[in-house]
């Protein structure tokens, strides 16, 4: 079991190394180049927002970067709840109580994504994609346009704009590689569909329902944005979320993708030295804590392991989950072996080895300013 958890993470370091490497190149050109200079077809997009009443030429300070944030975040949290707490109005599904709708709106839109509910029973599908899906795009998206900002600070240029970054990141970032994940992931037999239920036909057990939805462009965001969440109410130890050991690896590293790329780009823009050094105690710190993972030799609870997955693909994927700060489970956690826990905690304390997309790479920061 050991070897096979080593190679999987071998695997997935190269992948992800690799894939971070080109993506970090797209990632300067959005904090930087077209920061000042954007392309024609950016340029176009900027002037219809303009027009809107929305003018991202203007550049802030950082203090006024932080307003904006906290300004649209708010705005979002309170559409969300309203959304959300009204659903038969909005959605036509069942109202969540006031108290939930809050939670809700403000566990998605801090990037939180804790869940007091079953996604399959008390959202509609309508409300899983314009309510959650949506704020899934937000909120990590706010999270990466604060270390775009933090970095041009560092390369010694204004913040830039908050709304500006916001669009460029999602428009730019976000949704092409959401897009192409979720068409891997629907090739790989996630569902991807609008129909709700679909009555199935059992000579043995009689007919029964069963949840479809836009699951794989769902879980190309909950994944790629450090969201978490899950649209079905066991994450993704549920079959249409994660359905094999191969999608649990393609989830693995959609997880770690954007994170890792940020490491890569703050090399691009300090110097690539410092970026690769930086690479190299992330992932170095991250080996350690995969290797006290599978220290002891006890053995799991394979009851509460899904069977399709094995204990070797779980441990990696959770794990994975855990070091990107995104909180999404293949499995119980009580089926984890106690170094597979511990090992869990201690990423969730340091939260950047290379922790969530954007967030990651500024605790990281902090840590290497106070020593």
């Amino acid at each position: 079991m050991i070897q096979v958890v080593i190679v999987y993470w071998l695997a997935i370091f190269v992948t992800v190394a690799v894939l971070a490497h080109i993506l970090s190149n797209l990632i300067k050109l959005i904090a930087v180049d077209w920061d000042t200079n954007p392309p024609r077809a950016l340029g176009k997009m900027f002037e219809f927002l303009r027009r809107l009443g929305l003018d991202t030429s203007v550049k802030e300070s950082f203090t006024e970067y932080a307003k904006d944030l906290l300004f649209f975040n708010t705005l979002l949290i309170v559409v969300d709840m309203v959304l959300l707490a009204k659903q038969s109005l909005f959605f036509n599904g069942p109202d969540l109580p006031w108290d939930l709708a809050f939670n809700t709106a403000v566990s998605f839109v801090s990037n939180t994504n804790l869940q007091h509910y079953a996604g399959e029973l008390a959202l509609t599908n309508m409300a899983q994609s314009v309510v959650i899906g949506s704020t899934m795009f937000i909120a990590p998206a706010s999270g990466i346009a604060v270390s775009l900002a933090f970095l041009r600070a560092l390369k010694g240029v204004p913040a830039g704009n908050y709304y500006r970054d916001l669009v460029v990141i999602i428009g730019l970032l976000l949704l092409p590689l959401s897009l192409v994940s979720a068409l891997i992931l629907a090739a790989l037999g996630v569902p991807q569909s609008f129909r709700e239920w679909v009555l199935v036909e059992n000579p043995y057990t009689g007919s029964f329902t069963i949840r479809l939805g836009p699951i794989a462009s769902f879980e190309a965001i909950k994944l790629l944005g450090s969201n978490g969440g899950g649209f079905f109410g066991s994450n993704s130890a549920h079959p249409f979320e994660n359905p094999s050991g191969l999608t649990s690896f393609v989830e693995s590293v959609l997880m770690l993708l954007i994170p890792t790329s940020l490491l890569f780009t703050y090399g691009e823009i300090v110097g690539k030295k410092r970026g690769l050094s930086l690479f190299a105690i992330v992932y170095l710190t991250a080996f350690m804590i995969i290797l006290i993972s599978i220290l002891d030799r006890l053995p799991p609870l394979t009851n509460l392991i899904e069977p399709r997955l094995g204990y070797s693909a779980t441990l990696v994927f959770n794990t994975a989950s855990i070091l990107s700060n995104t909180g999404a489970t293949a499995s119980s956690l009580l089926g984890m072996k106690p170094s597979a826990v511990i090992s869990l905690l201690l990423s969730m304390f340091i939260q950047a080895i290379p922790g969530a997309d954007g967030v990651g790479l500024l605790y990281l920061l902090t840590y290497l300013f106070i020593v």
